[in-house]
């Protein structure tokens, strides 16, 4: 690689990061820009004459590693504590109905329309009834801390129960009793090793002693997913699970082996694996919208035959959310426009097998879809009032209450520790 290839790599990594820290300011969503920045990078190629290479497989590859990290980042942010099992049920419950409703609205408008048999109208219509953490989660910076919460809750669990399901349509021919019960045998299946493998790469965390630590159990926990996926196993609940250890991993201090995780050296280290999993994941949400924008034809976004089906699917999506946001008490301002398509509705499009890809379905109007969508999201912001000063200092800082209270609880645990210590001395 030439000295003005890295130039040129270093100054577009650097534009992302001016994207994603003046957002707060100008209140444009980061996926837009950056869109628009790789569209910029193509046409000037085009006009240098520089040749373009075949890179659709690489948005794949980036997709799924961009759909980890985000998954695992989301994960790490769910603290589950008592009092806020209220907010989790409702986020669960915003994140699984109205994904339901509008993948059902979807496939039977498409089997009654082009008469698509109706596991197929599913396959098609599921990635687009999904939000997009990677979107939903760095414009939540903007909202108060309440909207925030609920926000990364919601998106991490509609990235999950999605993808999920979008697994589960594929893989099953059939969707009958049969092929639920398999599939909940699978994932109880799943649960039972991520247990088990969450516990041990904790241990593993909290023992190794070298400077590089954090890339090799990144390593592990990718070679965990990619042996589960091999095994047709739900591979994302690995990850899933493996955040929700590390981030709620003191409430075990009940259990007698808990011990053995040292828990005063694996919360320091958690903290530091949860500041590397946020970076590289800014690093790949970045590469992937660059690489998405450089590919994209940006004169198929004015394609009126797309355009209003895009504008309908817009719409309805919201309809669904404007009427379980009120059904479940909330406020439909700002929460009902912050649902935007994006990262994971774009990789399950590309990973639809030919066959069982519509023609309606193409990319012209799946672009269509998240560039709408983000700019409605964008609306909303504007009349959104700015988080305080002090929330805005770090663009991490919808994590500092998470990160505190861990530190008070490995404060709590290194001080009873030492206590029985010195009991356990006084009495010998």
């Amino acid at each position: 690689m030439d000295t003005p290839a890295l130039i040129f790599l270093s100054l577009l990594i650097l534009l992302g990061y001016l994207f994603e820290v003046s957002a707060r300011a100008t209140r444009i969503p980061t996926v837009i820009l950056l869109i628009a920045l790789g569209v910029v990078c193509r046409e000037g190629a085009s006009a240098f004459g520089f040749p373009i290479p075949n890179l659709d497989q690489m948005v794949k590859e980036l997709g799924t590693l961009g759909l980890l990290l985000i998954v695992l980042e989301g994960s790490m942010e769910l603290e589950l504590k008592r009092e806020k099992l209220g907010i989790i049920g409702k986020t669960f419950y915003m994140a699984l109905l109205p994904m339901i409703i509008f993948t059902a609205v979807m496939a039977y408008y498409l089997n009654v329309e082009f008469g698509t048999p109706y596991r197929i109208g599913l396959i098609n219509a599921l990635p687009l009834s999904i939000i997009s953490s990677a979107i939903a989660v760095p414009t939540a910076r903007m909202l108060g801390s309440k909207d925030r919460e609920f926000v990364v809750f919601e998106s991490s669990f509609s990235d999950i129960l999605g993808v999920l399901f979008f697994n589960f349509v594929i893989v099953n021919e059939v969707l009958n009793q049969t092929a639920l019960l398999h599939f909940g045998w699978q994932i109880f299946i799943s649960i039972v090793f991520a247990f088990i493998g969450a516990a041990a790469l904790s241990l593993i965390l909290s023992r190794l002693r070298h400077r590089i630590k954090f890339i090799p159990i990144i390593a592990l926990i990718l070679l965990m997913y990619s042996l589960a996926k091999f095994y047709h196993l739900p591979a994302l609940i690995l990850i899933l699970i493996f955040g929700l250890f590390l981030a709620n991993f003191q409430k075990l201090e009940r259990f007698a082996w808990f011990h053995v995780l040292r828990p005063a050296k694996l919360t320091e280290e958690v903290h530091k694996f949860a500041d590397i999993t946020f970076e590289l994941t800014f690093v790949v949400r970045v590469a992937f919208f660059l690489l998405f924008g450089f590919l994209l034809d940006y004169r198929s976004l004015v394609d009126w035959h797309t355009l209003g089906m895009a504008c309908a699917i817009v719409a309805l999506v919201h309809v669904v959310r404007g009427v379980h946001l009120k059904l479940a008490g909330l406020d439909l301002f700002p929460l009902l426009f912050i649902a935007p398509r994006g990262l994971i509705t774009v990789l399950l499009v590309v990973s639809i097998p030919t066959y069982l890809r519509m023609d309606e379905f193409n990319n012209t109007l799946i672009t269509q879809v998240v560039v709408i969508s983000a700019l409605f999201m964008m609306v909303a912001t504007l009349f959104v009032r700015q988080p305080s000063k002090s929330a805005m200092l770090d663009p991490q800082s919808q994590t500092l209450d998470l990160q505190r209270s861990r530190e008070e609880a490995a404060d709590a645990l290194l001080g009873s520790h030492q206590s029985s210590e010195s009991s356990d001395s006084n009495a010998s």
